[in-house]
């Protein structure tokens, strides 16, 4: 299926690198024009020159942290006063640092929370309003496997992440009869720097390799890769096309077949 998202406008979260890059690009060559955002300003300049480069899409960066309110109130307004609608929200946060009960302060928690769950609230909270004047909107929510299957040692990601899903399916029903659909997306194992550090931090505690710490946990995975950014922004260019208006409510992992669970 090809995918047309010419005339459509669309806001990245998180979009420097990574998923969030790929989903841009993604939205980017297939028509849509793109603000991106970010916190680091040299990893957003690299991003739109390489966006610039395989696309004929308008693309608008501004830095943003997302833990901060008047950030994204201004990146918000940027966006529309620069294309003037928003169409395709995706909400995308790296993840918080890991680490049990007795690691975790409240700051830990609170800075968690206002980066990761709110951040979803606020920008969607802005953005529905003109989805529904154009009666179509569609808001994906990147969130992660730990959502549906907690990991020892991550529970800021764990818990928040899960908290999405729940705000997400209320999102999903209020709005469905404006023309607006809200899905959720559990990646796994994606090559990322993240997951890259994780591994790093997993291989140390284990007093293991890196590469033998990589091959265990493609070795769990019926796949049996990891998959690329590029492969999950698939999913995400899917969800944000006219095509997918009856998939409404949604949460899908994208994790090669690594989730054992039935619902």
């Amino acid at each position: 299926m090809k995918v047309d998202l010419t005339g459509k406008t669309a806001i990245v979260c998180g979009a420097s690198k990574g998923m969030g890059f790929a989903s841009a690009k993604a939205l980017a060559v297939s028509g849509a024009n793109v603000t991106i955002l970010a916190r680091n300003n040299d990893e957003l300049k690299r991003a739109e020159q390489e966006l610039i480069r395989e696309c004929a899409s308008k693309i608008l960066t501004v830095q943003c942290d997302l833990s901060r309110f008047e950030d994204i109130k201004n990146a918000f307004d940027e966006a529309i006063n620069t294309f003037g609608s928003v169409e395709i929200l995706v909400n995308n946060t790296g993840g918080p640092k890991p680490g049990r009960l007795d690691t975790l302060s409240d700051e830990d928690w609170k800075s968690a929370f206002e980066s990761l769950f709110l951040s979803v609230v606020r920008m969607t909270r802005l953005s529905v309003p003109i989805m529904r004047q154009n009666k179509f909107g569609r808001i994906i929510n990147i969130t992660s496997i730990l959502a549906k299957s907690p990991s020892e040692g991550m529970g800021l990601s764990n818990a928040i992440r899960a908290a999405i899903l729940g705000f997400s399916k209320t999102l999903s029903r209020e709005v469905a009869k404006d023309g607006i659909t809200v899905n959720s997306l559990c990646p796994g194992a994606i090559a990322t720097s993240r997951l890259e550090n994780l591994i790093k931090l997993d291989a140390k505690e284990e007093k293991i390799s890196p590469e033998k710490m990589r091959n265990r946990i493609e070795s769990g995975i019926p796949s049996g890769f990891i998959a690329t950014p590029d492969d999950f922004a698939n999913a995400v260019l899917f969800l944000a096309s006219p095509e997918s208006r009856y998939v409404n409510g949604t949460v899908i992992q994208i994790d090669g077949g690594e989730y054992k669970g039935l619902i």
